[in-house]
């Protein structure tokens, strides 16, 4: 089967708090051809059965998958187990190790690993989250990353043709 094939069965499904994930999700939905759906338009397995390959996306809240994420993986966890499945996740954490660690737990919520696991950056101002929010950033990178919480954007690093094209390669070798 080819990847076109395999890509007209898909879909993008993600949540988002404040925007960064959707901008994502349609991005990567747009480079890759493919359907883009929120966690919350889905009721029951019936909405999922249409598609054989899922491209799920959450955001990184309090250092971890974002819980709108994880119901929707309780709730529909059989069906989503047994589909092959590629996950992504969007946050603020500079590049390195911290990323390995979202995609990891991210993936920890399947007994059947993920494809592959892609992070991405988004973005946060306290214009644009809670305070409560902000405040925990403040927290994080003070204490975890030992330097100062700034206002950061950084959707546009993101490498969306890259990210596609891999996308693509994983499905040529795995499918």
């Amino acid at each position: 089967m080819n990847v076109d094939d395999i890509l007209k069965k898909a879909v993008v499904i993600y949540c988002t708090k404040y925007g960064s994930t959707a901008e994502v999700a349609q991005t990567l939905a747009d480079e890759l051809g493919v359907r883009l759906k929120k966690t919350s338009d889905f009721k029951s397995n019936a909405d999922l059965e249409p598609y054989d390959f899922f491209i799920l996306g959450a955001p990184i809240y309090y250092d971890r998958v974002f819980v709108e994420m994880k119901k929707f993986i309780h709730t529909f966890y059989p069906l989503l187990e047994e589909r092959k499945k590629i996950l992504f996740t969007v946050s603020g954490a500079i590049k390195g190790h911290l990323h390995r660690d979202y995609a990891d737990h991210f993936a920890s919520n399947f007994t059947k690993p993920p494809l592959i696991t892609i992070n991405f950056l988004g973005r946060a101002t306290k214009d644009t989250i809670s305070v409560d929010d902000y405040e925990f950033l403040e927290f994080f990178y003070t204490n975890r990353l030992n330097m100062p919480m700034q206002d950061f954007d950084y959707f546009g690093s993101n490498n969306f043709e890259k990210a596609a094209e891999k996308i693509r390669q994983v499905i040529k070798e795995k499918f």
